[in-house]
């Protein structure tokens, strides 16, 4: 009997152990061949480049990045973020929900910018400066996506071609 119970519990922790692993899929998206400027600040200079977002300064921009998600789920997005002066308030944006995050430090650090419930399919990713007390919002050049909608089979230019 004691063999047995041994037996049932090895399996629940293997099963759990499988089922965290399908979560951990995590993907680096490159902003240079899946972002653009969607929102333009007058006479702003913001701009997507191979190295990412530049120019960065005006809260009325609108950097907007697409992937296509082979399943419904959740989708958790992070960035490494630097801010070269003072700190910044970023807003992301997904399906009309929005979550704030305030970043600092000239060092690149990795941000938590929200986690979202997201169907199958293409997905855009909005994201805006609200406030700053430098001169730019922050330097981004990748996102990391994660979540049980993260496999695969999910698609995004891999490069910046």
């Amino acid at each position: 009997m004691k063999r047995s119970w041994f037996m049932v519990i090895v399996a629940l922790v293997a099963g759990l152990s499988a089922f965290q692993a399908a979560d951990d899929v995590k993907l680096t998206v490159p902003l240079g061949g899946n972002s653009w400027v969607t929102v333009k600040a007058g006479s702003g200079s913001e701009k997507v480049t191979n190295e990412g977002w530049k120019g960065w300064q005006h809260t009325k921009a609108v950097f907007s990045t697409y992937v296509k998600l082979a399943k419904p789920g959740t989708l958790k997005i992070t960035a490494p973020v630097a801010v070269q002066e003072g700190r910044s308030e970023l807003q992301c944006s997904i399906n009309g929900v929005a979550k704030k995050v305030m970043v600092s430090g000239a060092a690149l650090k990795e941000y938590a910018l929200g986690e979202w419930t997201v169907p199958a399919g293409y997905i855009k990713i909005d994201i805006e400066g609200l406030s700053k007390t430098g001169a730019e919002f922050a330097t981004i050049s990748e996102l990391f996506i994660s979540g049980s909608a993260v496999n695969e089979q999910t698609q995004f230019v891999k490069s910046n071609e």
